[in-house]
């Protein structure tokens, strides 16, 4: 993984927006990511968006979110 710095302007905690096409996108995609940021910065507040859940896929993305996010503080 190449690394790299988020900015911050000022001493909020950050705001990440996690955002995927379908269920599993984000957990797939960039699962990996989401938890080296949730080591880097414990104090974000994480924003996970999936465009289409549907039927037993809802419970699935949410349970995913929740297991790769549970070492963030937000």
């Amino acid at each position: 993984m190449m690394p790299f710095q988020l900015a911050r302007s000022r001493r909020a905690p950050f705001r990440i927006l996690c955002l995927g096409a379908h269920s599993d996108d984000i957990e797939i995609g960039c699962g990996g990511t989401v938890l080296h940021l949730v080591r880097q910065h414990p104090q974000a507040r994480f924003v996970w968006v999936t465009l289409s859940a549907e039927g037993n896929r809802a419970p699935e993305t949410r349970a995913a979110a929740k297991r790769l996010l549970a070492a963030s503080a937000a």
